[in-house]
Parts: C-alpha cells; sequence; structure tokens
C-alpha cells in the first residue's frame, strides 16, 4: 500500500471513531436519563419592537374606519374614543388630525391644540392642505378669549381691567370675557379698600377671581368730640358710631309733637319713638320706647303716652329730646358689644341677640384686628350658626356685613382708649347683600 492509500485509511477510520464516539456519547446520555443536547439553530431575526403584528394593524384599521362614520354622523365623542383607539396601535398624521377635530367640535380647545400641534410636527406632502388648515385654527383658538368669573365679599364693587371700567353693569359678581394674556383687575367699593390683582388669562378657558375685600379702618369723625365721662345718649352714641362706618335706621331728634310728625312724614312711617338721655341707658324698662306708629294719629297718640310713661317712671328726668326712626324690617337679631377689659384689653363680643343670648349665651369674644375671613368663621360656629348660613329654606344671611361692623367697633376701641363699651343691641341682619342695622346704640366713656 502506497503513502497516499494509507492517509486515505486513516481519515476513514478518523471518521468512524468520531461516528462510534458521539453515537456512544449519545447512548449513555439517554441511558442516564439526560437528552442529548443539539447543536442550537441559528435564531430567527426578531421584529421590529414598534411594527404591530398583522391582527393589531387590522384592528388599528378597523377602529380608523369606525371613527371616520362618526365623525361624519356627528358624534365626535364615539370618534374620538375610536381614532385614539387607533392610534394606540399605530401612530399616524391622519388619526392625530382626526383626534384634534373631534377634541374642537367637543369644545376641549388646549387638547384640541396639543393634537393639531402634533400632526403639524409631521404632515405628509398628501395632507399639506390639512395641514394649512390646521396650523390656521391653532391660531384662531389661540386668541379666543378668557371668561373669568369675578366676584368680591362684600359684592358690588366696581371693576376695572388694565385701568379700563368692566363692561355695565360693571359690579361683582360679573362674568367677564378677557384676551388670553396678562391683566390686572381692580375692585373699589366704598368703605373698602381698593383691592388690584393679576391675572393671567388662558384662551378659551374659564377661570374664577374671588376677591375678600378689606374694610377700611374706622375712624372717629374729628368734629365730635367725645364726651369727658359717663354714659353717651343714643342719638349721640349713633352719631359718632354712623361716622365710623356703622349702619343704623333714618333717624331724628325733635323736642315738640310738631317736629315729631315733619320728621314722620319725612322718613315715613311706620316710625318709633324714643326718650333720648344720657341717664337713661334702658329706655324700655321706664316705658321710653313706643313701636309701630302707622299714621300721624298714632304718632300723636303715642307721643302722650311716652310723655306719660316718662312722668311716672322716671319723674324730674330732663331729656335731650326723642328719638323719631324709621321701624326696620324684621331679621335675625344679634348682638355686638365691645369693651377695654382690665386684663386682655380691647375685646369685642359678638353672637345672637334675644333669648340665644340670655339662656343659651350663644356668643363668641374676639379680639380687634382679625380679617373678615376669620371673623365670619367664628360667627358660623356659634350655636345657632345654622340660621346664618340658611336654615329649612331661609336665605343665607348678610354674615359679611356682621363682621364689618365687628371689626369697626374693634378699631374704634383701638383708636380711642377712653372708650370703655359700646353695646349695638340688636343688630338685625338680612339676607345677602342686604347689609346688617344696629337697631340701638349704647356707649360709655371712662
Amino acid at each position: 500500500m502506497d503513502k497516499r492509500s494509507n492517509t486515505q485509511g486513516y481519515r476513514v477510520i478518523a471518521s468512524a471513531i468520531a461516528c462510534s464516539l458521539a453515537l456512544s456519547s449519545t447512548s449513555i446520555a439517554w441511558a442516564q436519563g439526560k437528552p442529548a443536547s443539539p447543536k442550537p439553530a441559528a435564531p430567527a431575526a426578531a421584529p421590529a419592537a414598534d411594527a404591530p403584528a398583522k391582527g393589531d394593524l387590522a384592528a388599528a384599521k378597523k377602529h380608523y374606519a369606525d371613527g371616520e362614520k362618526k365623525y361624519k354622523a356627528g358624534d365626535y365623542a364615539g370618534a374620538l374614543a375610536e381614532f385614539k383607539e387607533a392610534n394606540d396601535i399605530k401612530s399616524t398624521p391622519h388619526a392625530e388630525r382626526y383626534i384634534a377635530l373631534c377634541e374642537d367640535a367637543l369644545g376641549h380647545y388646549p387638547a384640541a391644540v396639543e393634537w393639531y400641534e402634533k400632526f403639524l410636527g409631521h404632515v405628509p406632502d398628501k395632507l399639506a392642505s390639512q395641514g394649512d388648515e390646521a396650523k390656521k385654527r391653532v391660531g384662531e383658538i389661540k386668541a379666543m378669549p378668557g371668561k373669568v368669573h369675578v366676584d368680591s365679599t362684600p359684592a358690588g364693587a366696581a371693576i376695572t381691567v388694565d385701568d379700563k371700567p368692566a363692561p355695565a353693569p360693571g359690579l361683582t359678581p360679573a362674568d367677564l370675557e378677557l384676551p388670553p394674556g396678562p391683566h390686572t383687575v381692580k375692585l373699589t367699593l366704598a368703605g373698602y379698600t381698593a383691592a388690584s390683582k393679576p391675572l393671567d388669562v388662558a384662551y378659551a378657558a374659564t377661570q374664577t377671581l374671588t376677591v375678600a375685600l378689606e374694610a377700611e379702618p374706622a375712624a372717629l369723625p374729628r368734629s365730635l368730640e367725645l364726651p369727658s365721662h359717663g354714659m353717651v345718649a343714643e342719638y349721640r352714641a349713633k352719631a359718632l358710631l354712623s361716622g365710623a362706618g356703622i349702619a343704623f335706621p333714618a333717624g331724628r331728634l325733635v323736642s315738640t309733637l310738631e317736629e315729631a310728625q315733619r320728621a314722620a312724614a319725612t322718613l315715613g312711617f311706620p316710625v318709633v319713638l324714643k326718650a333720648q338721655s344720657a341717664d337713661l341707658p334702658h329706655k324700655s324698662d321706664a316705658g321710653g320706647v313706643v313701636l309701630g306708629l302707622s299714621d300721624a294719629s298714632s304718632l300723636a297718640q303715642g307721643w302722650e303716652q311716652l310723655q306719660a310713661n316718662m312722668a311716672k317712671n322716671r319723674p324730674g328726668l330732663q331729656l335731650d329730646g326723642v328719638l323719631v326712626e324709621a321701624m326696620g324690617r324684621r331679621g335675625v337679631e344679634l348682638i355686638i358689644g365691645g369693651r377695654h377689659d382690665p386684663e386682655w384689653g380691647p375685646i369685642v363680643l359678638a353672637g345672637f341677640g334675644g333669648i340665644q343670648a340670655e339662656i343659651l349665651q350663644d356668643v363668641c369674644l374676639l379680639v380687634p384686628g382679625l380679617p373678615t375671613e376669620t371673623i365670619v368663621a367664628e360667627l358660623y360656629g356659634l350655636k345657632s350658626g345654622a340660621l346664618l348660613r340658611g336654615f329649612r329654606g331661609s336665605p343665607a344671611l348678610d354674615v359679611v356685613a356682621v363682621a364689618e361692623i365687628i371689626r369697626r367697633v374693634g378699631a374704634l376701641l383701638q383708636a380711642q382708649p377712653s372708650i370703655q363699651e359700646i353695646d349695638l343691641n340688636p343688630v338685625v341682619v338680612y339676607p345677602v347683600g342686604q347689609g346688617a342695622v344696629a337697631l340701638d346704640a349704647l356707649m360709655q366713656i371712662q
């Protein structure tokens, strides 16, 4: 055998041995309960991560087609849901444009702008005209005025926007339409500090601006001097306190029946007569108050009755005169008082009058200088506070007006240490927006 034959023989033998070893290895593996490890197959090419399956594409096409049908039928909410489903499967300019159109038709303008701008980010050539329309529509939406509800406590404040009066009636509460962008809203009301508020108006949006106006500091009239000491008669106390912004019924101090008749004719019937003297703080106990005088005849009878009562119950008392006042409307009665406490300094009492004050002691103590909102919260927290909010069909009451009286009483006590005590009882509060009126007033000067 030559050398070449030997080489080929070796190769045949080696191949046979290798095959035999491989078979043996497989047999041994199976015998041991282990499957042989075949040579791993080449991995299949993975699909692109963002490529939806064929079934998903079919679903997207169906959502898109259903969306078009609903859009043409005017079912914009239904169409919006379909186009969003389609766009979630595969985002396309067509779906984005339709989503924007649906949001626009539904009045969801900020969302419409968002989707229009997504569409405008990659408009294909075949949708160029639709792109121009979308760009134009975005400009129109962004120029839409914003709606602003402007309110104040108390209501009735005059509104100016950027130094220009708001459209008539121009008083709070009011609904305004303002161009998008920054503005300054100013509210002014007699007896209150003017308030200016910055306001950033968003296009096609609705927002609310509510301002709690602060009462101007109460001040005593310079032309009216306080007595050196003692009790101040009702008519003088009312003149003083009305100058500090506290409301009372219209009235006239008279000395004769003829003057009383003229005063009643001016004020309007019915009227009340009240005897006036610094030495008569509790007029009703002495018969010094006659109510419900509805005409000239009853006024004459009431005048005679009052004079007789005073002669009987307080003989020798020299009156300053008789106060003729217009009778006020009925309302919920409160009590407001203030005094200089030896330990606490100025303090204000407020609560429900009548039986609530005497039996239930439904009152609270307040320090001067509290903001209106805090005083209102304290009043609502009284035992009978539900009456102020409106109870069993009764209207909500003007608690803000009551809070302003409390603020002014506190300011007076701070400004005038010589005022030992102020007593307003009753204070009648009316429905929201109609204010509160003190029917009687006493002051003690130390």
